[in-house]
């Protein structure tokens, strides 16, 4: 279809010229044979990804669902096809897997709240530096370390902040789960 040239660069008749290129024949009769084989066998055939060289030499990944073509004897006699470009989506979640990687493995503790405050995501260090799982400390308020020696003057400076949609750094005396006071240097954007 015309979408081929906005998928992979090429017109519909260099792409039709040009198909070997992109499937060599050996790839698309293991794919066929497999798609048959799977499809006679009554299989759910799921969609597959395919790496396809774009017109301006980048490498494009493609989402492809088909379906069989069957005559009135249900002999299949042709596959059809949708392509989906999914290359950002999967650049952006290579990238999120990366920036999960450093939050997972930072030697500093990282919380992570909803828009009211309530926990959703503490790190490894945060457990170390604390002593309180995720568990322990998911759906509650970051208060949970609050040791009662920091002044409330600066918890109202770090809301103040925080609401007005800038970062608050600061440092807070806070209270491990075993009871003891240890110093933290705060660093909390909104």
């Amino acid at each position: 279809s015309p979408s081929v040239e906005n998928i992979l660069g090429y017109s519909c008749e260099e792409f039709l010229c040009q198909y070997s290129t992109f499937m060599p024949n050996t790839l698309l009769n293991t794919l066929v044979d497999d798609y048959t084989r799977r499809t006679m066998q009554g299989e759910r055939v799921a969609p597959y990804e395919l790496e396809i060289r774009h017109k301006n030499g980048n490498i494009h990944t493609l989402k492809i669902t088909e379906n069989a073509t069957k005559d009135d004897k249900g002999q299949i006699v042709g596959v059809e096809g949708v392509a989906q470009d999914v290359t950002q989506s999967k650049q952006k979640h290579m990238q999120l897997e990366k920036l999960s990687l450093a939050v997972e493995h930072s030697p500093n503790a990282v919380v992570i709240t909803d828009k009211k405050g309530h926990i959703e995501y503490v790190n490894p260090r945060f457990t170390e530096i604390t002593g309180y799982s995720l568990l322990e400390v998911m759906d509650k308020w970051p208060s949970v370390l609050k040791s009662g020696n920091t002044p409330n003057s600066t918890y109202k400076e770090l809301w103040e902040t925080l609401l007005s949609g800038h970062e608050w750094r600061g440092e807070l005396q806070n209270r491990k789960k075993n009871g003891d006071i240890y110093w933290a240097r705060e660093h909390i954007c909104p």
